[in-house]
This record gives structure tokens, sequence and C-alpha cells, in this order.
């Protein structure tokens, strides 16, 4: 039996060798990209060992599928073409796994929801701002009317009181003058 290392390792050369992904074959791409001899009795076995639990590990993981009237013809799903242009079976599966949050993406996450609430509070703060200003804008229109209505009372109050003063003048200097020619 052949390890998963091994396996894996050969499945890497093999996704990194592939030149058409729409029909390859397994047995000559390794026999060209790996160390194996196969002419060597004692490497032939294991040669067709390798390439057997390649073609298990590919087919479990979904990166090929073999033609139907070709058995020995494979073509790369999009798991595979994926896994090729990543680099390998380990760094595609890598890629599959949820990244923990790191700082690095943290961090913006935390200044946007600092910089978004500050917004919405002073969008909130300028919301309050102009309808006080309306409320604002009628209470001076309001101490407007009020301030003519009370200049104008005092107008007449004063005209009133010059009025009586002068009235009160008047008699007074009748009344001096009535005194004066007794």
């Amino acid at each position: 039996m052949i390890n998963e290392e091994i396996t894996i390792k050969h499945l890497d050369i093999l996704l990194k060798n592939i030149v058409d992904v729409t029909q390859f074959d397994i047995n000559s791409i390794l026999l060209t990209n790996s160390d194996f001899s196969p002419f060597k009795e004692n490497q032939k076995n294991d040669f067709t060992r390798v390439c057997q639990s390649v073609k298990r590990m590919g087919e479990t993981f979904k990166y090929f599928k073999s033609e139907i009237n070709r058995p020995k013809v494979f073509g790369l799903t999009k798991e595979g073409i994926k896994a090729k242009e990543l680099g390998g079976h380990l760094k595609y599966q890598n890629s599959l796994t949820e990244k923990p949050l790191d700082w690095y993406r943290l961090i913006p996450i935390i200044l946007t929801v600092i910089f978004g609430s500050l917004t919405i509070y002073f969008a909130k703060l300028n919301y309050d701002l102009k309808m006080n200003q309306s409320d604002v804008k009628k209470e001076n229109d309001s101490l407007i009317i009020q301030n003519a209505y009370l200049l104008k009372l005092v107008d007449s109050l004063t005209n009133e009181n010059n009025l009586n003063i002068y009235k009160l003048d008047l008699t007074n200097s009748k009344q001096k003058e009535s005194t004066k020619t007794d």
C-alpha cells in the first residue's frame, strides 16, 4: 500500500504537469515527470500502485473523471482546475478551509463599525439641529412680533405719558398764572 504523502506528492506532480485539461493520461504524465523508472523490476509495481492511488485520490476529491469510452483518459473538473491553478492538492484544500480572523482582517472591521457608528451619530445630531433650528426660527419670529407689539405699546404709552405730562404742564402753568394774577 502506498502512503498518503507519496500519493499527494504524485497527485501534485500530475496536476502541475497537465497540459490539456480536457484529456490526459495519468500514467504517461507521471512516467515522464516522476522519479520512477518502470523499466526497473522493483519500481514497476510501485509505479503501478502509485498511479492507482493517485487515480483513486483524484476521483475521491473530484479533481478529474474518466471518459466513459476511454477509461485511461481523464479530464479535469472545476475542482481539479482550481487545484492545478493553486499549485496542488494541499494548497487547494487549505484554500477551502475558513481562516480564523486575524488582526489584519479584524482591525478594518472594528474601524468600519466605529466610523459607521460615528457617522450615524453625527447624522442624527445634524437632523436634531435642523429640527431645533426650525423651532428656534419660529420662536424668533414670535419674539419679533411680540417685540414689535411691545414697541408699539411703549410708543403709545410714551405718547400718552408725554401728552399727560404736557397736560400737567399746561395745568400747572395755568395754575401758576392764576396764582400770579391773584
